[in-house]
């Protein structure tokens, strides 16, 4: 089984999101996202793209970081106890040529 993964830049030209406050969400609220490393670079799955529209709607919504992370865990119980990936053939879609 295939999992695609996308960088920060990925991240933002998807959502529409400015690159820089992308990897703030991402630092920020790090406990809820799965990713992948090759030592220098994170690569994210796939639903880093919802979480981070959510969390970037309820920053325009004016909530703080705590009620943030409380609507995520309401949201989104398993999120935080994903942290370990399996291990998987990983790409980055837009790699594929």
């Amino acid at each position: 089984m295939r999992i695609d993964y996308f960088r920060i830049s990925d991240i933002a030209r998807r959502t529409g999101i400015p690159e820089q406050t992308v990897a703030e969400y991402a630092q920020t609220f790090d406990e809820f996202l799965t990713y992948a490393t090759d030592g220098e670079t994170r690569y994210y799955t796939p639903d880093a793209l919802l979480l981070m529209e959510k969390i970037d709607g309820y920053v325009q919504e004016g909530k703080t970081t705590e009620e943030i992370r409380d609507a995520l865990d309401r949201e989104y119980p398993q999120l935080r106890e994903q942290k370990d990936m399996p291990d998987k053939e990983t790409v980055c879609p837009d790699d594929i040529k």
